[in-house]
């Protein structure tokens, strides 16, 4: 599932509506925790990597730009992350599970 694309001069980040794509200055911290947890609980997810030349507005480069690099941080490091919160709440999860 592609999550954000550069498309005709464009950057889009895919919204709640499915198939529907937005201007990624649009982009509000709903839709970014909805990202987020996109990249969080499905496998294959996608993202056009950061390329200034294909983004025609600077605020669409700069947005897109630290909002890739977070998303990709995310998604490299998920496994270690979901690794580190079971670890952290095992102990909980245990004495309220039984």
């Amino acid at each position: 599932m592609k999550i954000l694309k550069i498309e005709e001069n464009k950057a889009l980040f895919i919204t709640k509506d499915e198939g529907k794509w937005s201007n990624i200055e649009l982009l509000n911290k709903e839709d970014l925790l909805r990202l987020s947890y996109l990249i969080i609980n499905i496998e294959n997810i996608e993202m056009d990597n950061y390329d200034a030349e294909l983004i025609g507005s600077i605020a669409s480069q700069i947005i897109y730009k630290n909002v890739f690099e977070k998303l990709n941080e995310l998604k490299v490091n998920k496994q270690k992350i979901l690794d580190d919160v079971q670890s952290t709440y095992k102990d909980k999860f245990d004495k309220y599970n039984n």
